[in-house]
């Protein structure tokens, strides 16, 4: 690691822990002060902002990635930019989705056991539209953050008016880590399907809660601790 490198994870770990600290504090102070729910409703007009608004989030995290990759003399073919994306999980599953999980004889592949199903045949349904696996991973993140985005804002518009839900949107595009919504990773469809559960559990909507939160845990493992939530 070099110490350009170094620098850029202290940063990103301590704005995690500021972040995460600034949370649970506001977190407390609100359970103690929790004002009766405005009782608003989600207009379309709001949930169509939203969901346009994410759209260009995802693709100003890109193209801001595209410009940086330039900087560095990695050149403008695209292909090896979408590529560049799939390091660490996702070239995992992406390997999940073109070929299943282990064949006879690639014990090197045992890994990929950890990484569930749900993503990977999410991007192989996807890839039979845009014909290619990559583009399909990319297809299922940009649609499912910003229909997250919207789940989000009906689900704070439950106890708070609009400008807080509004607010809650924009923080998480905030995160530090909230650039992984872009990538061709299960973060966007594990936040859609965790949101909806827990949406879906708050109207009382049980079966459809109860559908979401397996899909979850299908998703990403995190997804058994919906359990508690809907108990």
């Amino acid at each position: 690691m070099s110490w350009a490198e170094g620098i850029s994870a202290a940063v990103s770990g301590g704005l995690f822990v500021l972040t995460a600290a600034r949370c649970a504090g506001t977190a407390r102070r609100e359970l103690r002060t929790r004002p009766e729910p405005a009782g608003e409703r989600a207009d379309r007009r709001t949930l169509l902002g939203i969901w346009l608004a994410l759209l260009v989030w995802e693709g100003a995290v890109l193209l801001l990635m595209f410009v940086l990759r330039m900087a560095l003399g990695h050149g403008r073919a695209l292909r090896p930019y979408l590529e560049f994306w799939t390091q660490a999980d996702g070239q995992h599953y992406m390997a999940i989705a073109e070929e299943g999980y282990l064949r006879e004889g690639s014990v090197d592949r045992l890994v990929q056991l950890v990484f569930l199903p749900g993503y990977p045949l999410a991007v192989r349904a996807a890839a039979l539209v845009t014909g290619d696996t990559l583009y399909g991973g990319f297809l299922v993140s940009w649609l499912a953050f910003p229909w997250a985005g919207t789940v989000l804002y009906r689900l704070a518009l439950l106890d708070g008016d609009r400008e807080s839900a509004l607010r809650t949107v924009r923080y998480l595009c905030l995160l530090p880590g909230s650039f992984f919504f872009a990538a061709p990773m299960s973060e966007s469809l594990f936040l859609l399907l965790s949101l909806g559960c827990v949406y879906s559990a708050r109207r009382e909507r049980w079966l459809a809660a109860g559908l979401l939160g397996g899909l979850a845990a299908f998703t990403r493992s995190p997804g058994i601790a919906l359990a508690v939530p809907l108990g």
